[in-house]
């Protein structure tokens, strides 16, 4: 999954966190579905964190990018593509990482997030327009 600026630094202990849960819910979960509950928790661990960091600091209005070379490393690349995954709704995020990144079908992505397949359409089709709009932009041109 991809690290959100919101959760850097702690993955360890979203990881720890998520085995303690396990470990407690062990009765509940099932031999063959350990994958899709471990997934699905550290999916909605993330979130939660993610959720909780944006309560926390808002980036000021007055905030500036500061303008890229035209001759970019993978670095910098990755931190735009970051950055307009960034601009993205939690769902949106989630549901574009999960189809482009992870590349599970839309049904497992439904499931995951506990929505309908159309919800899943839908959050991936507006967070493309928005990450393209941002990445089309000239400044932020890959």
């Amino acid at each position: 999954m991809r690290k959100s600026n919101a959760i850097r630094g702690k993955e360890r202990d979203i990881v720890h966190d998520l085995f303690l849960k396990m470990m407690k819910d062990l009765e509940n979960v099932e031999d063959r579905n350990v994958e899709a509950y471990l997934f699905k928790s550290a999916t909605r661990m993330s979130l939660n964190e993610i959720r909780r960091s944006k309560r926390m600091k808002k980036i000021p209005e007055d905030y500036v990018e500061p303008a890229f070379d035209q001759d970019m490393t993978a670095f910098n690349k990755r931190e735009i593509i970051d950055d307009a995954l960034d601009l993205l709704s939690v769902e949106q995020r989630t549901a574009i990482i999960l189809r482009d990144v992870e590349e599970y079908d839309y049904d497992e992505i439904a499931e995951i997030m506990e929505t309908s397949y159309n919800a899943v359409k839908k959050y991936i089709c507006k967070g493309r327009i928005i990450m393209k709009r941002y990445l089309v932009d000239l400044d932020n041109l890959i």
